[in-house]
């Protein structure tokens, strides 16, 4: 695949992401998402389950690191998709389930059922948090907007 032209900002960083960055990052959010909590036995929600006091210090310890995967990618989602990008979201996820539904392509009733909806909802939440973390990058691309933070001036020590 042949590289994509990226234009600098003043500081010389590079003012958007090729699709490799939108892939990387919604993999980065898919693994945060199923780490979490997946239909399969193998999640840290499963892990901490057995609240028999085993291992605790392991599973705080990972606990933590995986909210702070939590923080850092819903701090960006809020302020690159903000509320009304939310909601756009939700809608434009629950129009094509309802599209899916009504092509009978997925149904509410299936006997696994729980399961599909719970991979349904587990890939739409990872979708959520990446397109958060590359709002900004495609809202510049599309408008040919900078952000503040892509200036070359340091606003904390001035």
């Amino acid at each position: 695949m042949a590289d994509e032209k990226r234009v600098a900002t003043p500081s010389g960083r590079s003012a958007g992401i090729g699709w490799s960055g939108i892939g990387m990052r919604w993999g980065a959010a898919l693994l945060l998402v199923l780490i979490t909590y997946n239909p399969v036995m193998w999640s840290y929600w499963r892990w901490i389950s057995d609240w028999s006091g085993a291992d605790l210090a392991s599973k705080v310890f990972v606990g933590l690191i995986i909210a702070t995967g939590y923080v850092v990618y819903f701090r960006a989602t809020a302020g690159s998709l903000g509320r009304l990008g939310t909601v756009f979201f939700v809608a434009i996820f629950g129009g094509l389930m309802w599209l899916l539904m009504s092509k009978g392509i997925i149904t509410a009733d299936a006997a696994d059922g729980s399961t599909l909806w719970t991979w349904i909802f587990l890939i739409g939440l990872s979708v959520y948090l990446a397109l958060g973390m590359t709002g900004s990058f495609l809202w510049k691309r599309l408008t040919g907007q900078l952000d503040i933070a892509d200036s070359d001036v340091d606003h904390n020590h001035s």
